[in-house]
């Protein structure tokens, strides 16, 4: 069952799909949780901002070796991270329709 390739697709289309879906909830809880001052030292918000961090670094790292965003006091690396993960989740989407 495992060797036939309609089965195998889906399921990684799938598994992708919820990858993306948890991930973007991740970054959602990592913005809400940066407007509650009281949980900048807690496990769980160092845990998240982890798992974050990882996505954004590379981004974070382009943008400031080309020199963009500097002036301004919004994290847009950030955003870029979130979009990115949109656009993907998005293209899956279109993908496990068409399998």
């Amino acid at each position: 069952m495992l060797n036939n390739p309609y089965v195998l697709v889906p399921a990684v289309m799938y598994t992708a799909m919820a990858l993306v879906t948890t991930l973007l909830y991740v970054f959602l809880l990592r913005m809400l949780l940066g407007f509650i001052p009281a949980t900048a030292n807690a496990p769980f918000t160092y845990g998240v901002g982890q798992v974050t961090e990882s996505l954004v670094f590379p981004v974070r790292a382009f943008c400031k070796k080309m020199g963009w965003f500097r002036s301004l006091p919004i994290d847009i690396p950030f955003l870029i991270t979130a979009i990115l993960l949109l656009l993907t989740m998005m293209i899956l989407s279109m993908s496990v329709g068409r399998v």
